[in-house]
């Protein structure tokens, strides 16, 4: 059985687009501000073990914007 229900696209908060990859996306604060606090943390463990230079400057670059967006969240 096909499904051919068009499902409207959503705006996701934290990619800031529509159409983005997440499988759920966020549309409110609260879970923006939950998203935006584990992307962080999982990055901070990953970098803990992380030999690789340039990708742990990466991640620190990525978390720097993560917390900027946090910080400005009401």
């Amino acid at each position: 059985m096909k499904h051919t229900e068009k499902v409207e696209p959503v705006f996701c908060l934290f990619h800031q687009k529509k159409d983005c990859i997440c499988i759920a996306p966020v549309i409110d604060n609260k879970t923006l501000k939950m998203r935006f606090f584990h992307a962080i943390k999982f990055n901070e463990i990953n970098n803990k073990f992380e030999s690789d230079l340039a990708e742990k400057g990466r991640r620190e670059a990525e978390n720097e914007g993560w917390q900027s967006r946090l910080d400005q969240l009401p």
